[in-house]
């Protein structure tokens, strides 16, 4: 059996931001609340971040939708149509399961109708360099008078620096190597 699209706490929190908001609407104003939950199809490319379930019907959501073709916006779904859907793969929509919202959802909205798309840079915080972009330095090169290394010359060859060092002393003292070029 599938798992739920909603936590027990997800839920509770999209029907309590539901209630704050039909309470700030009875007086004249509306809060722009962060997304409590990203759904998403693992082999399509549509995205949902709900903010709130409606107190009446919470089976309705309301939040930033893109079903992949362009035109993201901001409406109400249904969580059942939701859990239905399958990817052309026949994959289910899936909770993602590292999503913490960092901003609001209008500001969510914005950048969205911007790139005409919920794009995965909204959701990075700083960039964190996981791992260095430039090639690691090759070792020094060693002092030898014929032949200095060179990374070029070690990749040529496919072996070591020491190896290159030995295969080129033993060609200049006139000896045969032991293992060919």
């Amino acid at each position: 059996m599938a798992a739920k699209l909603l936590t027990k706490a997800q839920k509770k929190r999209l029907l309590k931001n539901g209630e704050e908001q039909r309470a700030a609407r009875e007086r004249g104003d509306s809060i722009d609340f962060r997304p409590v939950v990203k759904l998403f199809t693992p082999d399509a490319q549509a995205t949902w971040l709900l903010s709130e379930l409606y107190p009446d019907d919470p089976d309705v959501a309301f939040g930033l939708c893109d079903l992949g073709m362009g035109f993201p916006e901001l409406g109400d779904v249904r969580i059942s149509e939701i859990e239905a859907l399958r990817g052309p793969l026949n994959l289910p929509v899936e909770r993602d399961l590292h999503f913490t919202a960092k901003r609001t959802l209008s500001e969510y909205a914005r950048e969205a109708h911007a790139a005409h798309r919920i794009t995965a840079s909204q959701f990075r915080r700083a960039p964190a360099r996981l791992f260095s972009m430039q090639r690691p330095q090759p070792p020094a090169p060693r002092n030898h008078p014929t032949l200095p290394y060179t990374p070029t010359r070690h990749t040529k060859l496919g072996c070591s620096p020491a190896y290159q060092t030995q295969e080129v002393e033993h060609l200049t003292r006139g000896r045969s190597s032991p293992h060919p070029l």
